[in-house]
């Protein structure tokens, strides 16, 4: 009886005096957030599609800035009318999926309407106006690309500008 009291006492005061035993959970938390961090990223990768070997812009520091997209020109489709619309400029990274809000520059007593389009890059490909515009992947967007005269779904003439984020 008197050893199992004496190893509790010892517990006691080693907890007490911030001994950092390998049992002990602050030995321990260092390691666990190092590895679930590891673990995460790789299953939130396997999760986004990323094939690190196949598509260049995921394999380099593009990936964590993404790319510059501006749209202009041409007219979408609001309502059933085909009307100018305000140029729109955002930011995209692999994996991201956004709504983009276009706004017509006429057409309504309000003075716009707006017209919410999905835009995602994925493994390589900007996808514009519901998949119908796909872009591949080129080198040359680490520069600038543009792409003019371009239609989909609810777009028709209308210009991309892709370049690397910075």
């Amino acid at each position: 009886m008197k050893s199992v009291y004496s190893i509790v006492i010892l517990l006691a005061i080693a907890s007490l005096s911030g001994c950092n035993t390998p049992y002990s959970p602050t030995s321990q938390d260092s390691y666990r957030r190092q590895d679930s961090g590891d673990y995460q990223k790789s299953a939130d990768d396997l999760k986004r599609g990323r094939d690190q070997s196949r598509y260049p812009s995921t394999n380099n520091s593009t990936s964590l800035n993404g790319f510059r997209v501006s749209v202009s020109g041409g007219m979408m489709n609001f309502n059933g009318q085909n009307l100018p619309y305000m140029p729109v400029s955002f930011q995209i990274g692999d994996g991201e999926r956004k709504t983009i809000i276009f706004r017509s520059l006429s057409g309504s007593k309000k003075g716009y309407q707006t017209l919410p389009a999905e835009v995602e890059y994925r493994q390589g490909t900007l996808s514009f106006d519901n998949g119908k515009i796909r872009l591949p992947y080129e080198s040359s967007w680490e520069n600038q690309k543009n792409y003019a005269n371009l239609s989909g779904e609810r777009s028709s003439g209308i210009s991309i500008m892709i370049q690397k984020a910075r």
